[in-house]
């Protein structure tokens, strides 16, 4: 395999590989028409062409069979919008349950498509979570509310048309936890946000069934951040300082060599 020298080239390389195995997990799947055709050929050359010129680091590319890209481009060469890009203060529109059944199952289909693809390129502890409005809109139903979130315990699941409920009583006082948070639109960085520690849910079935949904720890924190998405926000809307993922990574290895050495 020739040596890669470009970023340009690095990038086509990263998104042939990653299409090809996003139209593998909408075969496989079944039940719907598969990720392929005109949807991958339209993530992949967005993912090209809105790739924001500050991601070019031609440092980190190595020049042997894989090129070494950062987080965020990563994320972008399997069609994840980037920050900077109007498309993230966008809007979800609802879905109308069961007519748009069709739509939601689709809409289902692509985000785990590609959030399986997030998962073949990045450790995820916990997660990822990912909604329509971190897509290009390549296809009507990824214009709706529908956001999916994956957890190792649970696999993947599905809300539609979720949104966040305040208005049910909790029992006791209700918890708040500063924690770090990514954001798969700005994978290179890391921030501390304060989010409630437990949440409520509504949400539709398929067949237009209402439904309210608890979610707890670490789903709850990612369930919030879907839901910010969805409403045209990113977690740094909130005055979040945010660090490099090199420094957040060096901050976590140390904090784990302190725990083994018992100080």
């Amino acid at each position: 395999m020739p040596l890669i020298h470009t970023f340009a080239e690095a990038m086509r390389v990263i998104i042939d590989r990653l299409t090809a195995a996003v139209t593998g997990i909408g075969t496989q799947r079944g039940g719907l028409p598969p990720v392929t055709g005109e949807l991958r050929d339209g993530l992949r050359a967005r993912a090209l062409a809105d790739t924001p010129v500050g991601f070019v680091r031609e440092q980190h590319l190595r020049t042997d069979q894989d090129p070494e890209l950062l987080p965020s481009q990563q994320m972008a060469a399997i069609g994840i919008v980037q920050r900077g890009d109007p498309l993230l203060s966008r809007t979800a529109r609802p879905l109308r349950l069961p007519e748009d059944a069709d739509k939601a199952r689709r809409a289902e289909e692509i985000l785990i498509a590609v959030g399986e693809e997030a998962r073949k390129v990045h450790p995820f502890k916990e997660g990822p979570g990912l909604n329509t409005m971190q897509l290009h809109p390549t296809e009507e139903a990824l214009e709706y509310s529908v956001a999916v979130v994956y957890m190792p315990d649970t696999g993947w699941t599905t809300l539609y048309n979720p949104k966040m409920n305040n208005d049910i009583p909790r029992s006791g006082e209700s918890t708040r936890k500063l924690d770090w948070e990514g954001c798969l639109s700005f994978f290179d960085e890391r921030g501390k946000t304060d989010r409630d520690e437990l949440v409520y849910f509504d949400h539709v079935l398929l067949d237009g069934t209402p439904q309210t949904s608890s979610f707890s720890g670490a789903r709850a924190r990612l369930w919030a951040h879907e839901w910010d998405h969805l409403n045209g926000k990113i977690y740094t809307d909130y005055d979040v300082v945010t660090i490099p993922i090199a420094e957040y990574r060096a901050m976590r290895a140390a904090e784990a060599a302190a725990r083994e050495q018992g100080t």
